[in-house]
């Protein structure tokens, strides 16, 4: 990620509050914001992370990404918003581990189908 400094910065607030147990709404907070900012970065556009989706599957359909795969992250991403809606933006109480680990994974996941896929960045 570092090609996206301000994204990168955000994941490591994220990681350094889950690692010391802190203030997991705000770690899974930090978690959308990095996926949003890199968005916002890698498609040279202000928008959103819930108004990315059409953007998105261009992007991914012009590096070779097939329909299925991009239909898979969008339904993905869709439920991964609604989740930060419902559970962080609006609940101050975000106590389960393993909810956060599981956004955590996605998140990783999500940057990485974004970034690697593109040579553009040469990542191995």
């Amino acid at each position: 990620m570092e090609y996206f400094p301000k994204a990168k910065s955000r994941f490591e607030i994220a990681a350094e509050y889950y690692q010391k147990g802190e203030d997991l709404r705000d770690s899974v907070d930090n978690l959308r914001l990095s996926l949003e900012l890199l968005l916002k970065e890698l498609l040279g556009n202000e928008k959103s992370l819930e108004n990315q989706t059409s953007t998105i599957s261009e992007y991914q359909e012009a590096l070779g990404i097939g329909k299925q795969i991009r239909n898979t992250f969008q339904k993905v991403l869709e439920y991964y918003t609604r989740f930060q809606n419902d559970k962080v933006k609006h609940d101050v109480d975000l106590n389960n581990i393993h909810e956060v680990e599981f956004i955590f994974g996605l998140t990783m996941i999500f940057i990485r189908m974004l970034v690697k896929s593109n040579s553009k960045f040469n990542l191995q």
